[in-house]
């Protein structure tokens, strides 16, 4: 079956000329666009007159399952956050809590113009069964540490969900190394080498806190980049999420190795974490992206509002309105973020023989009058998920008129919700309003 996208008042392509196309058509064969221009006819037709389409955002860094997590931790800084809040909630989780975890946040991410995402998280066996339910593009890993998950050895778990899903046409299996202070070198050297061997990428956090620097100094007498340089784990394969505390020399190191960046600044500004040095970052033609992180830490999967922030964080600290330029914001979302995960080649712009993932912008919403010259500061500044009324992934019609297609929501909040009240039974919680 094909679909034709017919008269799209614009299309802001994001291919190299970052061309803007009016007043044309899209046509999707299968799963990529096979032209844009005049066209009449197709099998299913869906009238764009009134709408922007764009590119469908991209969300290198999250954790889906923890939209059980939403609003349960507030106030908190990284450390205690995670040791006396989150890790012990996640010693009680199963499979049917990230299952409907995960659907929530394949929700919200489809009614914010997502359809593809970077998660790492436990019972990844559940979250990929999600993505293919709902037909969404996902990189997915099971996180592993020095010690086990309620999976049992986390780096086993690991191996094995690689070894799963690496033949799937929408879930790419990645090896998640949770972090430099939570991993021994072997460990982490044992991840660098099965992610080489798969193919795969290799995602991570890295230099998020102060803190985080402060005790790698300590232990190796060296900062996170500099330690993971010398024990050979940096590639053009890594993508390390939050990078708030790096060094001119730490970012020479990740230019020189291609290493890209997720840029989280909801959850890092929330958490006090740090501001990443995005715009020494971009001097450097490193490849940066944007995430959301989960939604225990943010507290929404929502990129608009991460573009938003991200523009406003960086001005305000550099005390320069030119920090970093709308359209650079709107790569970091799209295009960049394809760059990020190595796919570039296949999303990320609305171009012949690419992927057809794709966003229909709403723009007769008063929060998109008047419209002048420029549509990108009105998608970074202004745009809601309000204004995503349909969203196309892999050619696939996943929402249509603001009504998602692949799944029952109510049915699924109703049995999300008796799996939050397992939770908060099996923790003998009472903290509901």
């Amino acid at each position: 079956m094909n679909i034709l996208i017919k008269n799209c008042s614009f299309i802001l392509t994001q291919n190299k000329k970052r061309e803007l196309i009016k007043d044309k058509s899209i046509l999707i064969e299968d799963n990529k666009i096979s032209a844009i221009g005049d066209i009449k006819n197709a099998d299913e037709i869906i009238d764009a007159k009134g709408f922007l389409v764009i590119p469908s955002l991209i969300n290198t860094h999250t954790h889906s399952s923890m939209t059980l997590f939403r609003g349960i931790a507030e106030d908190m800084p990284l450390k205690p956050w995670l040791e006396t809040k989150i890790w012990p909630l996640e010693r009680k989780l199963t499979g049917k809590l990230c299952y409907y975890g995960s659907l929530i946040a394949c929700i919200e991410m489809i009614r914010n113009g997502i359809t593809c995402f970077n998660d790492m998280y436990l019972f990844m066996n559940d979250v990929a069964k999600v993505c293919k339910q709902v037909g969404i593009r996902a990189f997915l890993g099971s996180v592993f540490f020095d010690f086990p998950t309620p999976e049992g050895n986390s780096f086993e778990v690991n191996k094995k969900f690689v070894s799963k899903w690496k033949n799937e046409e929408l879930i790419k299996p990645t090896f998640t190394p949770h972090s430099t202070y939570s991993c021994s070198e072997e460990l982490l050297l044992k991840s660098k080498e099965l992610a080489d061997k798969n193919n795969v990428l290799l995602h991570t956090h890295l230099a998020e806190t102060k803190d985080e620097q402060e005790k790698s100094k300590e232990k190796n007498n060296l900062r996170q980049v500099e330690y993971l340089e010398k024990i050979g784990l940096l590639d053009k394969n890594v993508i390390a999420a939050h990078c708030c505390w790096l060094s001119e020399k730490e970012i020479s190191i990740l230019k020189n190795y291609n290493v890209k960046v997720s840029h989280n600044p909801v959850s890092n500004m929330k958490l006090s974490s740090g501001v990443a040095p995005v715009p020494e970052m971009i001097k450097n033609n490193i490849t940066v992206s944007l995430g959301t992180d989960g939604a225990a830490s943010n507290n929404s999967l929502d990129m608009f509002e991460t573009m938003k922030v991200c523009s406003l964080l960086h001005k305000l600290n550099k005390t320069n309105p030119l920090a970093i330029k709308s359209q650079k914001i709107f790569d970091f979302s799209t295009i960049e973020g394809a760059k990020a995960l190595l796919i570039d080649n296949e999303i990320g712009s609305i171009e012949i023989g690419k992927k057809a993932d794709m966003v229909l912008i709403d723009l007769k919403k008063t929060n998109f009058f008047p419209l002048y010259n420029n549509l990108i500061p009105h998608l970074v500044y202004s745009c809601k998920g309000e204004n995503v009324d349909t969203v196309i992934c892999n050619g696939k019609i996943l929402m249509k008129n603001r009504e998602i297609l692949t799944l029952d929501e109510k049915e699924v909040m109703k049995k999300a919700k008796l799996a939050k009240d397992d939770l908060l039974r099996e923790n003998n919680l009472n903290i509901e309003i």
